[in-house]
């Protein structure tokens, strides 16, 4: 989803007199200031510098190279790695939010910086004749490939489970009073490990009430640039049919002069994002939905793949597995897996499995809180569901409770 750019994207806090409900608070992003406001970031560069330092000593020291020129040649080149290895992060985009937000194009980038940083280790070493060996620049950048991918994903998971809490959010605007702005505010508010804090809604104020935007509504659209300096917001989320396209033009021009994140939903729902491709004709920009069609070759291939994979990443997550269904068994001594009914193909249902996050009386109580359902519709949702085990939270906010899937 590209929304979930914002998982690796600067912080901002709204100020005080922010207008609204919003869909999470931004308690931990409270106060102005560099610090306050590129905590993040800077986090995210501190990681990325000790993987990229710890990969070029491991090389260094328990390899050769130190035994044979010195440990401060060994420091010099740590120092020169780290340099480059940001600015290779850099020069891949492996900073922005909208970027690192995908995991494959992230790795894609990652492994192109990784062999950046080796090109240029090994020039500095020639250059300045540290005598370090191509093996041993190599191995420094792979390593660090390594520790790259781990801590980036170790960074991710925590910060999905503090916005999960409402911590590092990012408030935004919402354009449009429309029925799309709506279905947006209601996957904020599900969804708020995206950390996108909905502050106000700018729209038709008679559209806002027909779609119960009315608490969050604020203004018109032609105030948005001023409400958006206003609330110190640090995007917006607009909705493209809801807007006339000269003034949505207009708009998109007078936020970036502003140096605001401009989001623009599409209206779909319920389509893999996998199988849309930018189509411009004529220099509008359209999207192709591709058909999806798979051979059955390509069916069993996935399936092989499929069983290969959860196998192997069974075997590798089983220690966290262990420990979290004994954490599960000693918080109140129930069962250690939940297993939920799912719809599948043609209406047949089948059972997903996993670990338990609720009490064991869950279902009993579910009656008693239906008064308090957050969402339209027949399913359940509350923000601070009572029935939710201590570690269940947990569990739910780092998306382990996913883990037992594998053997489904």
């Amino acid at each position: 989803m590209s929304l979930a750019a914002s998982s690796l994207g600067d912080v901002q806090s709204s100020k005080s007199g922010a207008v609204g409900r919003g869909t999470g608070s931004t308690s931990d992003a409270s106060g102005d200031g560099f610090f306050t406001r590129h905590k993040l970031k800077l986090l995210l560069v501190v990681l990325d510098s000790v993987a990229i330092a710890l990969a070029y000593f491991i090389v260094l020291f328990v390899g050769t190279y130190v035994r044979d020129t010195g440990t401060a040649r060994a420091f010099v080149l740590i120092a020169v790695a780290v340099v480059a290895g940001l600015w290779a992060e850099r020069s891949q985009g492996l900073m922005l939010a909208r970027v690192s937000a995908v995991r494959v194009v992230e790795l894609t980038r990652l492994i192109r910086a990784a062999a950046l940083l080796a090109v240029v280790v090994t020039l500095f070493d020639r250059v300045f004749k540290l005598d370090m060996r191509i093996r041993e620049s190599a191995g420094g950048a792979l390593l660090a490939l390594v520790f790259l991918v781990a801590s980036r994903s170790a960074y991710r998971a925590w910060l999905v489970y503090e916005r999960s809490r409402g911590n590092y959010g990012r408030p935004v605007l919402l354009v449009g009073a429309d029925e799309e702005s709506a279905r947006m505010l209601n996957l904020f508010s599900t969804h708020r490990e995206l950390g996108m804090n909905v502050v106000g809604v700018v729209g038709d104020r008679t559209e806002a009430i027909v779609n119960h935007l009315e608490e969050l509504w604020i203004g018109e659209p032609s105030d948005t640039a001023q409400l958006a300096a206003e609330l110190d917001v640090s995007g917006v989320v607009i909705s493209p049919m809801a807007l006339p396209t000269v003034m949505l033009n207009a708009l998109i021009r007078e936020l970036q002069d502003q140096s605001l994140h401009v989001h623009l939903t599409t209206g779909i729902a319920g389509i893999d994002a996998r199988r849309l491709r930018s189509l411009p004709l004529s220099y509008e920009p359209l999207l192709y939905v591709e058909p999806v069609s798979l051979s059955r070759l390509q069916l069993v291939m996935k399936r092989v793949m499929d069983i290969i994979a959860s196998a192997l990443i069974l075997v590798l997550a089983s220690p966290v597995m262990f420990v979290i269904a004994l954490l599960i068994k000693l918080d109140d001594r129930g069962p250690v897996f939940f297993l939920q009914k799912r719809v599948g193909k043609e209406g047949t249902t089948f059972g997903v499995l996993k670990f338990r996050t609720m009490s064991v009386d869950a279902e009993a109580r579910l009656a008693q809180l239906k008064a308090e359902n957050e969402r339209n519709g027949p399913l359940f949702k509350m923000e601070r569901d009572p029935r939710v085990t201590g570690i269940g939270r947990f569990l739910r906010a780092t998306s382990l409770d996913e883990l037992p899937q594998l053997i489904n």
